[in-house]
């Protein structure tokens, strides 16, 4: 009896330990991990012939809308935006931060952009809209009376939490790491220690 106790308390040590250190871990990966933060802005993308009412504009096709949301990562829109606000970033690494996608049957383009603050987020999302419209009004191909044009239709907004899961989900998880470590030691230790029975002996019964 004094040995089954001991080893109940040694493996409740064990599960005690691996949880903790889980959960240590956890916290460690939320605490070294930078903050990112992530704003989004829209813009309409139609075709405009006389009209300069936006709910009189005709959206244009998705595959014209899509063309367009390229456009937001090119250097011909973010060189102006580093200029303009002065970042110590290249185009290719602020292009990495920035996600313009057009959802489906929607005729509009979702700008998303990360930063490690949400002022700066919303910052960078709002240039990148404001040249993104002044480069398509430039670039867009004309008809007789009509021509492509992106309005912007909700500017971005500093966000109040940064993205991905909060450090207490982190911490869970890594205790749950440890409880799962825990529970595979003991099995791997239960089957070790189990007697293999002799060739030939009987199976021990179930009842």
């Amino acid at each position: 009896m004094p040995g089954i106790l001991r080893s109940h308390r040694r493996a409740a040590i064990a599960l005690a330990v691996l949880a903790a250190a889980g959960g240590i871990a956890g916290l460690v990966v939320a605490v070294v991990t930078p903050a990112s933060y992530v704003a989004t802005g829209t813009v309409f993308v139609a075709t405009s012939g006389t009209s300069t009412s936006l709910s009189e504009l005709p959206a244009v096709d998705r595959p014209i809308g899509t063309a367009y949301s390229g456009l937001a990562t090119s250097a011909a829109v973010l060189e102006p935006v580093i200029t303009e606000l002065g970042l110590r970033s290249t185009v290719d690494a602020l292009a990495r931060r920035i996600h313009a996608t057009q959802p489906d049957e929607q005729p509009v383009l979702e700008i998303e952009v990360s930063d490690p603050s949400a002022a700066g987020a919303a910052r960078i999302a709002n240039a990148v809209q404001d040249r993104l419209v002044s480069e398509v009004s430039s670039l867009a191909p004309t008809s007789p009376g009509q021509t492509v044009v992106l309005r912007s239709v909700r500017r971005a907004t500093p966000p109040t939490a940064p993205a991905g899961p909060p450090a207490l989900v982190l911490v869970l998880l890594g205790a749950l790491a440890g409880v799962l470590m825990w529970a595979v030691a003991a099995i791997v230790v239960l089957i070790a220690r189990t007697p293999t029975p002799a060739p030939g002996a009987p199976a021990p019964s179930m009842f």
